[in-house]
């Protein structure tokens, strides 16, 4: 069942209960101030929105994060322990890739926090957030197209703290935001074209330039390596 279809289903239980509540208001031929019958009305109205909004609530979060099998995020520098098996998120409903039902989806992300003396950025990748289409696959192929996607993250994390370490002073939350912002755009720029060029790694030949190039940015950006960018 897909998260349209429970809203649906939860906002059609819900105009039926009001529905009958609007009708019971109207017919109710009780000796009760009108005032009284009015309040209850809408008493029970707020307490159905109340749990309306609730219902939708956790159906947007099991959808979008997995709640029951959250784990933290990983680091890039813990990459190599990463296996399909990490992948916890909840897959859509009916969800395929052109008919194919082997595929997965990594979700990472470029985070940051500054202190007194420095300011820290790093490569995360999300296994509550991440998923494979089906459970019982193990394919090293896909695991290994997916990775690819949290190296490219942490190539622009490395030119986050790149950027950053122009800066002469520990700079301001405004000014670092700016910095990530920037390379997050050219980030989703190169993933994107990552899976288009690569078709998911399903194009072997593409999959390997890829992984080649990568590997040569990473490299290149060796020297920030370190998630730290210090100031003296």
């Amino acid at each position: 069942m897909s998260p349209n279809s429970l809203y649906v289903i939860v906002s059609s239980v819900y105009v039926l209960v009001i529905r009958y509540d609007v009708y019971y208001w109207l017919s109710d031929r009780t000796i009760v101030a009108r005032e009284i019958k009015l309040q209850r009305l809408k008493s029970k109205i707020n307490t159905t929105v109340l749990i309306l909004g609730s219902t939708m609530l956790v159906v947007s979060v099991l959808f979008h994060i997995n709640i029951l099998r959250y784990s933290t995020p990983i680091p890039f520098s813990e990459i190599d322990r990463i296996t399909l098996k990490d992948f916890k998120g909840y897959r859509k409903p009916y969800q395929t890739l052109d008919g194919q039902k082997k595929f997965a989806f990594i979700t990472t992300s470029i985070n940051w926090e500054r202190t007194a003396t420095g300011v820290e950025v790093q490569a995360a990748f999300h296994p509550a957030r991440s998923y494979v289409y089906n459970d019982k696959i193990v394919d090293r192929f896909l695991l290994k197209h997916e990775l690819y996607h949290f190296r490219i993250t942490e190539i622009f994390a490395r030119k986050c703290r790149q950027d950053l370490s122009q800066i002469k002073v520990v700079p301001s939350d405004d000014a670092i935001s700016e910095v990530v912002a920037i390379n997050e755009e050219s980030e989703a720029e190169m993933q994107l074209r990552y899976d288009e060029e690569s078709y998911h790694g399903y194009l072997m030949k593409e999959q390997k330039r890829w992984e080649k190039n990568v590997d040569s940015l990473l490299n290149l950006l060796i020297e920030y390596k370190t998630p730290t960018v210090r100031y003296e």
